[in-house]
């Protein structure tokens, strides 16, 4: 995953919303979400099981279901 301050989009972005370009600063971190996806083996095959949760507060979590591998499709 590429750091925030590579992400010279989301400067700009925030820049121009909210008037703070410091992706580091806790008041875009109140904006941001990470998804993290792990696969795991199980007796009915593969499950993709994510965790979104806040960078301010990583206690500040979405719910979400696991998927099966084989219901994601490829991207070309």
């Amino acid at each position: 995953m590429r750091n925030l301050d590579d992400l010279h989009f989301a400067e700009i972005l925030y820049q121009t919303l909210i008037d703070e370009d410091d992706l580091l600063s806790d008041t875009v971190k109140k904006h941001v979400w990470y998804h993290d996806l792990h696969i795991e083996e199980s007796k009915d095959g593969y499950q993709v099981k994510k965790r979104i949760y806040n960078a301010y507060d990583s206690s500040l979590q979405l719910r979400t279901r696991t998927i099966a591998y084989s219901r994601i499709s490829n991207v070309e």
